[in-house]
């Protein structure tokens, strides 16, 4: 009885592990289509210009202090708006609310 079960499991366990790598042969899907264009093309432009010899990544640590400051509670902010049709800018103080988002 013992034996039948271990060799029912053994088998069941190797069609498992088969059936998984038969599924390698299915038609890829729309994603991954679009996932490996994306790829092609983003390693043809890479070729072609190279990568940029950033040293300091300044643009990434303001973007990383705006980002900080803005999930600051109370943070007081200004929009200046240009209006064309008076010429004028248009000035408006914010109050981040407590569910709000950074603008």
């Amino acid at each position: 009885m013992k034996r039948s079960i271990v060799l029912l499991s053994c088998i069941v366990l190797f069609c498992l592990l088969t059936a998984e790598s038969c599924m390698d042969g299915q038609k890829p899907t729309s994603d991954q289509i679009e996932r490996n264009s994306q790829e092609k093309l983003l390693q043809e432009a890479t070729r072609q210009i190279g990568m940029p010899a950033i040293k300091n990544f300044r643009q990434k640590k303001l973007v990383k202090m705006i980002l900080e400051l803005c999930d600051q509670m109370g943070l007081v902010t200004y929009t200046y708006t240009f209006s064309q049709f008076n010429g004028k800018f248009i000035t408006r103080k914010n109050r981040r609310p407590v569910a709000g988002v950074c603008v």
